[in-house]
């Protein structure tokens, strides 16, 4: 069960999900997805040998992942819970009350993560989404993260006293088969920032420090991939300090397109304020592009100060650029780093590894399970 797949979102759960789904069928287990549809009826399709249920879904906010929990837990029924397991993937998805294993994992806390950006609907709304997530995470047979810190946030924020239990962590992976350097014959000169247009994402820091790096490298362009609320605006910011022809806005890229961007960047830039892990960073170091980034969340477990990127205190336009124009000035160091990083990603972060973990995951929930039923 997931808020997303890519089918529908660009969101980085959704991808997760969907690759996470692919790799348990080629190791032979059969996979269901359910996911959020509109107001209409459950619609059912198969993709690549995935059966995929698109169930009610009202935006009703902050109700809405209660009310998207409610017609999943009547969609189950309906199917006759003919599952041996149900994983959840949060944020954003409520509890199902099933008799089947439940196994909980984890990618970040939003409702945390806009604690250092309030905003009067977070602050007014957010403890009912954590009320929701604390009832998921603490009903579940096994909860898993998919980064150390995200662990972290998860015992600090959501889990009740008696439930301190461990944690595994199964983290994430890539197709590094897929994501690999593809370089072009075509020389261009652009940063690259791949994700939501979002407050906490720290995309307005991009054209604050893009003035910094534009006063030494002027043909530097920067490129945007990706959609959100704040896309008008750094437009605008952009244009005011008269920087609008070096940004490139690029609503949605496909995998093939995502991977050239990827490989042929001088660098990823990645500014966050939060993030649990982030998946274009890891797509980014497995096409061998070097990384500047905010020492936030799971990046801080990905990035390796100056072997593979630099990381820079978030909220800090200045350092951003400087990092950058340490890269962009010495372009052998820029091949060092994405070598470096490409190594990192396929040694450490393969969904083949994932899915070791979090079969073993899968066996311990069924366990608890049966130990249920023997009571």
């Amino acid at each position: 069960m997931a808020s997303e797949i890519p089918q529908i979102s660009q969101g980085g759960v959704g991808h997760y999900v969907w690759e996470l789904s692919r790799t348990l069928q080629q190791a032979g287990h059969e996979v269901t997805i359910l996911t959020r549809g509109s107001w209409r009826p459950p619609e059912r399709t198969v993709v690549q040998g995935i059966t995929l249920y698109k169930i009610p879904y009202l935006p009703l906010y902050p109700f809405h992942a209660e009310l998207h929990g409610l017609f999943a837990r009547r969609f189950l029924r309906l199917l006759g819970e003919r599952f041996d397991i149900v994983h959840m993937h949060l944020p954003l998805v409520s509890r199902a009350k099933t008799s089947i294993p439940v196994v909980v994992t984890v990618h970040s806390l939003p409702e945390i993560q806009s604690a250092g950006l309030p905003s009067p609907r977070a602050r007014l709304f957010s403890p009912f989404l954590l009320r929701t997530e604390r009832s998921v995470v603490n009903e579940a047979d096994v909860v898993t993260t998919v980064s150390e810190f995200v662990s972290d946030e998860v015992r600090k924020h959501l889990l009740a006293e008696g439930r301190r239990g461990k944690i595994t962590v199964i983290g994430s992976g890539v197709d590094h088969d897929f994501f690999h350097p593809v370089q072009d014959s075509v020389s261009l000169s652009y940063v690259l920032y791949v994700g939501r247009l979002r407050a906490e994402k720290g995309v307005e820091d991009i054209v604050r420090s893009a003035g910094y790096v534009h006063s030494r490298y002027p043909d530097v362009r920067f490129i945007l991939i990706g959609s959100g609320p704040l896309e008008q605006h750094v437009r605008t910011m952009a244009r005011r300090v008269g920087l609008g022809g070096s940004f490139a806005f690029i609503g949605k890229a496909d995998k093939a397109n995502l991977r050239w961007y990827y490989s042929n960047a001088r660098l990823f830039l990645l500014p966050s304020y939060y993030e649990g892990l982030p998946l274009s960073l890891l797509e980014a170091m497995s096409c061998g592009a070097p990384v500047v980034a905010t020492e936030v969340g799971g990046t801080r477990e990905v990035v390796r100060q100056g072997e593979n990127g630099y990381l820079v205190r978030p909220g800090d336009p200045q350092a951003l650029a400087e990092a950058m124009i340490r890269l962009i000035s010495n372009p052998r160091l820029g091949k060092e780093f994405g070598r470096n990083g490409r190594r990192r990603i396929v040694e450490s972060f393969n969904w083949e590894r994932v899915r070791e973990r979090l079969i073993a995951c899968y066996l311990a929930a069924i366990d608890r399970g049966l130990e249920r039923s023997a009571i």
